[in-house]
């Protein structure tokens, strides 16, 4: 039997002191184990898991030229249909250099749910004859689309020649540069 002591008003028996003692090690290592088996499953699991491979696109294979005077429209509008078709996160990329791009629309609907980033490490650029992009009223479109990035890049919608036909009486045409519908 255990050892009572008392304090004044206070008794502590020395028996059931250590008994709860001892139950709040045992809970303590029953949480522990499980713990460490959840943190161990976890570094093994990941360390064996292969990554998502991303697909990279450049411009350039579809026939973009990065002079600033040949239309490329057609070859962004390749690139993004293999994006698209991708079961893999995808990243097109355009490079150095000035692309002469006229209406670009990027349909979503036929896409695969998988990620999309547009890279420009160079420029885009509107034809100088505005004309031509207004007809449509915007320049680049992202319609129906989702989980898609663009990073960098300069995009020039040649608005000079616009505010000049505008400042001496010509016709008022609104060129959307981006439009971006879900």
């Amino acid at each position: 039997m255990g050892t009572t002591f008392f304090f004044g008003d206070l008794s502590i028996n020395q028996l059931s002191l250590k008994i709860k003692h001892t139950k709040m090690v045992y809970k303590t290592s029953c949480l522990l184990l499980p713990l460490a088996l959840v943190f161990l499953d976890f570094i093994i699991t990941s360390s064996l898991a292969k990554p998502i491979p991303t697909t990279f696109i450049n411009v350039l294979t579809y026939g973009a030229k990065p002079d600033g005077s040949t239309d490329s429209t057609k070859a962004f509008l390749a690139a993004w249909q293999v994006a698209c078709a991708s079961v893999n996160p995808t990243t097109i990329t355009v490079p150095k250099g000035r692309f002469l791009v006229g209406n670009l629309v990027f349909q979503g609907k036929k896409c695969t749910d998988t990620p999309i980033s547009i890279r420009i490490a160079g420029s885009l650029i509107a034809p100088e004859d505005y004309r031509i992009v207004a007809s449509s009223e915007q320049w680049i479109w992202f319609e129906s689309v989702t989980d898609v990035s663009i990073y960098g890049g300069i995009l020039d919608a040649q608005g000079s020649s616009l505010w000049n036909c505008k400042n001496n009486g010509g016709p008022n045409y609104l060129v959307l540069v981006i439009k971006y519908e879900i």
